[in-house]
């Protein structure tokens, strides 16, 4: 995966600069391409609209937006943002040394909900109720998929192993790992409540 690491630089340059290597190295480590933007090839006295100009040309290439702390009070990473949402790249927001932790849970809560390991029998009433992925699923209470009709305590103990082996305590903030869940399961929580 192609990642693109964004957050605060103007006025911070030096630790900027440890962060976002920090955060490279975490990304590489778990085989991933890291894309920092104090590697973009300008010297540092470039104008910043040159600089974002190329920022947003790497960016547009990436599979996936990581923010580091702090982003928000930059207006370029703030531009970075906009522009990975108009051109639909997941973002997601991370410490400088869990950003492979946090990619890692991207990929794990993207995944469909028809490749993990659940039964035909199983899957069904959630695909039937808007549940396409895992972040649908873990976006969700125990007490809320428990009421999903028809859908058993075979699936709910499920659900609940699977859960456990990847460490995930439902009702997960999906959206803060860059996987919002669907509309239909949105939806599902207000008819479940």
């Amino acid at each position: 995966m192609k990642i693109y690491i964004s957050g605060k630089i103007t006025g911070y340059e030096d630790v900027a600069k440890g962060q976002f290597a920090s955060a490279a190295i975490m990304l590489e480590k778990d085989g991933h391409i890291a894309i920092d933007p104090f590697q973009n090839g300008l010297r540092t006295d470039d104008l910043w609209e040159k600089h974002l100009a190329v920022d947003l040309n790497l960016l547009m290439s990436c599979d996936l937006l990581v923010q580091l702390p702090g982003w928000e009070d930059s207006r370029g990473a703030r531009l970075e943002y906009e522009f990975a949402k108009l051109r639909g790249i997941p973002c997601l927001c991370a410490e400088p040394d869990d950003a492979g932790k946090a990619v890692r849970m991207h990929q794990t809560l993207s995944i469909g909900i028809t490749q993990i390991g659940l039964s035909v029998r199983t899957f069904n009433p959630l695909l039937a109720h808007g549940i396409y992925k895992l972040a649908d699923a873990a976006f969700l209470a125990p007490d809320e998929i428990a009421r999903i009709p028809g859908f058993g305590r075979t699936g709910q103990k499920a659900i609940r192993t699977l859960f456990d082996k990847l460490g995930l305590e439902p009702p997960v903030n999906c959206s803060a790992y860059g996987v919002p869940p669907s509309r239909e399961v949105i939806k599902l929580r207000y008819d479940l409540t």
